[in-house]
């Protein structure tokens, strides 16, 4: 039983040592943990000390594209790279997140070998670098290919972000998604890492219609539930419920869910994932 001046029971998110990996690519039993993350929790929050975790953490964006909305062409080489993960470091970013692969509306299709030149030279630069802060700093590889994923971990990542949520881009499901699925489940179990999974629905720009929802959009206290968040709730949460149950599933607490504000939805959905997105958890 717990005691009244004992610190609260916390929820947290390990990430594991990238370089406890074994030379085959497998984990050992017990990775050693690089850090964790506390789930911050309101009816605790007044008994945690100012070193148990920032109330949010900034994910820096790093892409190795030519063809990003935001920064495409910028960060492709090593140098830069590397320049903009210490600058990151120094605003206060708490994790690298780095891509190979644009999710913009109508970006050029991209090879795997392509993908996986793009990041892993960045990756395995980042973990031999001699500023310790850069060389320590957490990383997220996103993509949506379970290759690319494992290349990237075994170079140094430490999280899968994944904006299919291990379906892959095809919209709706088919056998192509099951497959992709399986097999993004299968590399972030034997790599025993964290994943992003997020809610999107095929090509960032399309598929933005949630009026079948509506019917599923009860009053709730007599104020409307909004259609996109219940989607959310159902596709999403399916996605995450499959992951974690069943042979060969994941922990609890390597999933984190992101519910894709800019992909496949609208001004008034983006706004409304911003309003309400206390009603996803």
């Amino acid at each position: 039983q717990k005691k009244d001046d004992e610190a609260p029971m916390l929820k947290v998110i390990p990430f594991s040592n990238a370089f406890t990996l074994k030379k085959d690519g497998s984990p050992y039993d017990v990775p050693s943990t690089l850090t964790y993350w506390t789930l911050r929790n309101s009816t605790v929050l007044s008994s945690l000390s100012k070193d148990q975790g920032k109330a949010t953490l900034i994910m820096a964006t790093l892409n190795a594209t030519p063809d990003s909305f935001s920064d495409g062409g910028k960060h492709s080489n090593v140098a830069d790279a590397l320049k903009y993960v210490e600058d990151a470091i120094k605003d206060g970013a708490d994790i690298i997140d780095i891509g190979g692969y644009s999710t913009r509306p109508g970006a050029a299709v991209v090879s795997t070998k392509d993908e996986i030149s793009r990041v892993v030279p960045i990756i395995t630069a980042i973990r031999a670098s001699d500023n310790e802060s850069v060389k320590s700093v957490l990383i997220s590889i996103d993509t949506f290919r379970w290759e690319v994923a494992e290349a990237a971990i075994l170079a140094g990542a430490n999280v899968i972000n994944d904006v299919y949520a291990f379906s892959g881009p095809q919209y709706p499901s088919s056998p192509t998604t099951e497959a992709a699925y399986s097999d993004m489940k299968r590399i972030a179990r034997k790599m025993n890492v964290p994943v992003i999974m997020m809610h999107s629905r095929g090509d960032a720009g399309s598929n933005k219609d949630y009026s079948l929802f509506t019917a599923f959009s009860p009053s709730k206290g007599g104020k409307a539930v909004v259609p996109v968040l219940q989607a959310i709730k159902l596709e999403l949460g399916t996605k995450v419920m499959k992951a974690t149950e069943g042979s060969g599933c994941l922990r609890r607490w390597q999933v984190i869910v992101d519910p894709g504000i800019g992909f496949s939805k609208n001004e008034a959905d983006n706004l409304a994932i911003l309003r309400h997105a206390h009603d996803l958890v």
